[in-house]
């Protein structure tokens, strides 16, 4: 123990103990298992048996997908301000939209264009007609749309990224199939986090200039699988290209 000992240390509010120079750390929370956390109460009901649920999977799926996309439009504004519009998808599948957003919102957007917009039976609830169903969502909602959790939701970071790395060491070091020694496994970590950083052709350019090798017709090959690699980037990114896929999943 350092020089001081445990007059060094201080009572920390989670329980553990740390020095007076290291700050009490901030924790958070992944949108994305949020979401699934959320969505496990929810998809509970929709297996429950319909004299205690009436609500569908349908509705559930509708939901889940409501709440995690309101937490990733809008977690850059402040935890009240977050809360509120979280609550306000409650509202928005009992048919209520005036709190909603001409931007996602479609039965807004028709009304605001003078059409009408029949949203499918299933990714609605009348709260007036069918109170238990609005008081079981309402409960959930309380739960987890609530400012000091809502906190947790309330940065910019996820992890996509860790998620995407790991798949791809998986691919080149199966966790199922032993390569040999240590070293291998190291060699094929490395050429995946390089990848990542560089690209394939800036990685493999400098692998092979350290190895005296340099091969032209590489580089080409390389670089046209950059260029594909963040075309398919940039279109899965497109929100039409979401809402597809998201409908496609749903089905």
């Amino acid at each position: 123990m350092e020089e001081g000992g445990l007059n060094s240390l201080i009572k920390g509010s989670n329980g553990g103990q740390l020095r007076k120079a290291v700050e009490q750390p901030t924790f958070k929370a992944d949108p994305s298992r949020r979401k699934r956390v959320f969505a496990r109460a929810i998809y509970q009901l929709a297996s429950a048996p319909k004299k205690t649920s009436k609500v569908t999977k349908g509705l559930a799926s509708h939901l889940k997908y409501c709440y995690g996309a309101c937490v990733k439009r809008n977690r850059h504004l402040l935890a009240k301000e977050l809360s509120k519009q979280v609550y306000n998808v409650l509202e928005h599948i009992c048919d209520n939209h005036d709190q909603c957003d001409i931007a996602w919102c479609y039965n807004k957007k028709a009304t605001e264009s003078g059409k009408v917009y029949n949203a499918p039976k299933e990714h609605r609830i009348d709260k007036i007609n069918d109170p238990a169903t609005y008081l079981q969502f309402q409960k959930n909602f309380e739960q987890y749309a609530n400012i000091p959790q809502i906190k947790y939701c309330n940065h910019p970071f996820n992890t996509q990224t860790n998620e995407a790395l790991n798949q791809a060491i998986a691919t080149v070091a199966p966790k199922n199939v032993c390569y040999s020694s240590t070293g291998s496994l190291f060699s094929r970590v490395t050429m995946v986090i390089g990848v990542h950083n560089l690209g394939n052709d800036s990685f493999f350019q400098q692998l092979l200039q350290e190895l005296s090798l340099f091969p032209d017709c590489l580089s080409q090959f390389l670089s046209l699988r950059d260029m594909k690699k963040e075309s398919k980037r940039i279109y899965k990114r497109k929100f039409d290209v979401k809402l597809k896929r998201t409908k496609q999943q749903k089905t």
